[in-house]
């Protein structure tokens, strides 16, 4: 009898209020209407919504979502932060992505 692999936590489906991020299938979904993310926002949503309610600093979401070391002297993370924000739905007000001055972001439960 052979084992059961064990399913990749990174590959499991996340789901926070209106977010439904599922990375092993490459999709998002806001209130059930389907996003679309380059494979660097997605990497960063995901680094967010799995610490949904925890203050990430810069460095934490550069390492996670970019990798250990990358460098921190460009505006990468605020970018990618503010597409996403926009693809969340920041327009209507309702981004769960929040800035946290001095610190880093947050991905804010309902």
């Amino acid at each position: 009898m052979t084992a059961m692999a064990e399913p990749d936590q990174r590959s499991c489906p996340v789901r926070v209020g209106a977010v439904t991020l599922d990375p092993g299938a490459f999709r998002v979904h806001v209130d059930g209407h389907s996003i679309s993310l380059s494979a660097q926002e997605l990497r960063l949503l995901r680094v967010l919504m799995e610490n949904a309610g925890r203050v990430l600093t810069r460095r934490v979401l550069l390492d996670d979502a970019w990798g250990v070391g990358y460098p921190d002297h460009n505006k990468t993370l605020e970018v990618h932060v503010r597409r996403l924000r926009v693809k969340l739905g920041e327009g209507a007000g309702t981004s769960p992505i929040r800035t946290v001055r001095g610190v880093g972001y947050i991905f804010d439960r309902p």
